[in-house]
């Protein structure tokens, strides 16, 4: 049985040593009490009988010797003390004159010898101890007789052994133990009885449960028993419950465990992709790094910087602080954060970065660990050095500005005076816009009827066969016929910059995808694109999220981007369409880029790009490849309609050059439909 030895032993053995200890102390106890309190009593009774009897004799003497009879005459008193000396405690009883003479002894031979203590100790009356033969060790009480003339005639002596008091203890203590030794055995083997019947028996079943669990195995505990109140049945019983409940745990966490290992690997995979470095250390020694720390400090993807000190990348001035700071983390697990630490690079380059220290306590690289995230701010830190030079530059000439306080004021009533001058000629402007506004609606209005008829003439005249059968007078026709066209065209331009200036542009909105509004453009514009060798590549058009906009103003919007792209593109070359979904401050928008690869626009007129009747011309060495006039509205109705949607446009590029064509990109930015 290796569980009995292994498991119930130590139980019985403990349970009979906290038995023996517990009557051990009682026994002790209750002896050193008993002993005790015997040993007063006895003591008690002693002096008791020994001070009744120095009065006895006392008063009996000095009677005697009140009758005029003398000390040394007394008739038959040795007699007398050897019957008063009939306890077996009392070694002697004697009369000792003023001169320390035995004059009368319960043992008559010793009648005339002297006393072994002097007289002085007799007179304190108080209890001493001698030697003396044949008593050996002796404690004496003496009594002092008073005669008739009130004068100290002798002493009366009672001698009493020492041993006699701690005899009868020791023979106390030994019946005291000896019963205490057999009434505990007893117990113990009761005890022993009752352990092996209703303990032992069934706690082995619980203990082998308890294994039986330990091994995996979930089988339930039957102890039976007549008692109606049996403990070890109740925990049985709790045990079995805690069993089920257990079983039902352990089938939960399982569960959970998988769940954990799932998580724990999406977790794994955002800390490989995150752009915050992460590193784990342990006694100031890397050993996990993610790709972001690779990637802030500049490290081959392919190299480890495993087992390599974390202070590799810290300033060596940093070095006694930052082993303070870890070492603070380990002992008091307060997580400690640095929005600015200056490091170096592998490259020995100075960075900056956020950092937070935290402890972990335990992973599966051990225990006592420090996670360190870095948060690359070397920008950030660049732009906000810059700033402060240029405030600090901004100071002093603020400082040697108030010095001259005299001119500055001159110069500010020179330039309210200006502003005033200014508002004047803003409010002409106005006037002057107005008066425009209003003369291009009057004249778009009034070129629709002749425009019209026109056109009306034109479709007349192109079928009549006179007109087909002369080659000359067709071709007249067709072009007076695109003539009318771009003069339509220009009016519509005209009508639609007018309602968006004015704010009474109507949108039909609908909702629809990106990819049903572009390609149909794009294949409108393909004659186009074929005249100068060109094509468009789509990126990331479809499967992006619904629009909800007006389908044929937008159309407008990409065909006049695309028509500049086209127009300013060198041979060849090509457009390049991509959208993605971005999120500003809550808010999903899908972000259109349309880039070519043209000359590109110069920094003078980059701010010109959305005014009105704002043209650029082509490079001579790609204008003679596609001729395209434009009214210089487009673009601006293209603003227009974008901000109408609340969306944004812009456009980028790095400067106008004529051989490398560095290109443009115009950006549009639209609300998703949610």
């Amino acid at each position: 049985m290796l569980k009995k030895i292994n498991l119930k032993r130590p139980i019985l053995n403990k349970l009979l040593a906290i038995l023996f200890v517990a009557m051990f102390a009682q026994f002790t106890l209750s002896l050193v009490f008993n002993i005790f309190g015997y040993y007063l009593d006895i003591t008690d009774s002693i002096k008791t009988t020994i001070n009744n009897k120095l009065n006895k004799l006392s008063t009996d003497v000095e009677r005697i010797l009140s009758l005029g009879v003398p000390l040394t005459e007394i008739p038959q008193f040795n007699q007398e003390l050897e019957k008063e000396k009939k306890e077996d405690f009392i070694s002697f009883i004697a009369i000792v004159d003023n001169n320390g003479t035995i004059v009368y002894h319960s043992d008559p031979i010793n009648c005339g010898a002297k006393f072994p203590l002097p007289v002085q100790e007799l007179e304190k009356e108080t209890s001493s101890h001698f030697t003396a033969i044949p008593y050996n060790h002796v404690h004496i009480a003496s009594k002092t007789l008073i005669g008739p003339k009130a004068s100290k005639e002798a002493f009366v002596v009672v001698g009493y052994q020492s041993s006699y008091v701690t005899t009868k203890v020791f023979m106390v203590f030994i019946r005291m133990v000896l019963s205490s030794f057999f009434s505990g055995t007893f117990g113990i083997l009761l005890i022993l009885f009752f352990y092996r019947k209703n303990i032992e028996k069934p706690l082995s079943k619980l203990l082998e449960t308890v294994e039986k669990i330990k091994d995996g195995l979930w089988e339930e505990i039957e102890i039976k028993s007549k008692e109606p109140e049996n403990e070890l049945e109740k925990i049985a019983t709790a045990i079995n419950k805690m069993i089920r409940e257990l079983n039902n745990v352990f089938s939960e966490k399982e569960e959970l465990l998988e769940k954990l290992k799932v998580e724990e690997e999406k977790l794994r995979n955002i800390i490989e992709k995150t752009e915050i470095g992460i590193a784990v250390i342990k006694e100031d020694k890397i050993i996990f790094a993610n790709p972001g720390f690779y990637k802030i400090f500049n490290l081959d993807p392919e190299s480890t910087i495993v087992s390599t000190s974390i202070f590799n990348f810290f300033s060596p001035f940093e070095h006694p602080f930052f082993r303070d700071v870890f070492k603070n983390v380990l002992e008091h697990g307060e997580r400690q954060f640095f929005d600015t630490v200056r490091l170096l690079d592998t490259n020995k380059n100075e960075i900056y970065c956020t950092l937070e220290i935290s402890l972990i306590g335990s992973s599966e690289w051990g225990s006592q660990l420090l996670s360190l995230t870095f948060q690359d701010i070397t920008e950030k830190v660049r732009f906000t050095n810059e700033l402060q030079l240029k405030n600090k530059e901004f100071e002093e000439l603020i400082e040697k500005y108030q010095s001259s306080q005299l001119a500055l004021q001159i110069a500010n009533e020179k330039l309210e005076s200006a502003l005033l001058s200014v508002e004047k000629a803003n409010e002409e402007l106005k006037k002057i816009d107005n008066i425009k506004d209003v003369f291009f609606s009057t004249i778009t209005h009034e070129l629709k009827t002749p425009i019209s008829l026109i056109q009306g003439y034109i479709s007349m005249l192109k079928n009549d066969a006179a007109i087909k059968a002369s080659p000359v007078s067709a071709d007249i026709i067709s072009a007076i016929e695109r003539a009318s066209k771009r003069l339509v065209n220009l009016t519509e331009e005209i009508m639609e910059l007018l309602r968006i200036k004015s704010g009474k542009l109507t949108l039909n909105l609908n909702l629809t995808y990106l990819g049903l509004i572009l390609k149909p453009v794009i294949a409108e514009l393909e004659p186009l694109l074929s005249k100068k060798q060109m094509t468009v590549e789509l990126e990331n058009i479809d499967n992006l999220p619904i629009l909800s906009i007006d389908t044929k103003k937008f159309e407008t919007v990409l065909r006049n981007i695309l028509v500049n792209a086209i127009k300013f593109s060198k041979i060849g070359g090509k457009i390049y369409i991509n959208a993605t979904v971005l999120e500003e401050e809550g808010k999903k928008y899908l972000r259109l880029s349309i880039k070519d690869e043209g000359c590109g626009i110069s920094k003078n007129n980059i701010d010109k790009v959305f005014s009105e009747f704002f043209t650029m011309a082509p490079p001579a060495n790609i204008a003679k490849e596609l001729q395209i006039k434009g009214s210089g509205l487009g673009l601006s109705i293209a603003k227009g309609i974008v901000e109408a949607h609340n969306g944004k446009i812009w456009v980028e590029s790095e400067g106008y050059d004529e051989e490398r064509f560095p290109g443009t990109t115009f950006y549009i930015q639209l609300p998703v439909n949610m």
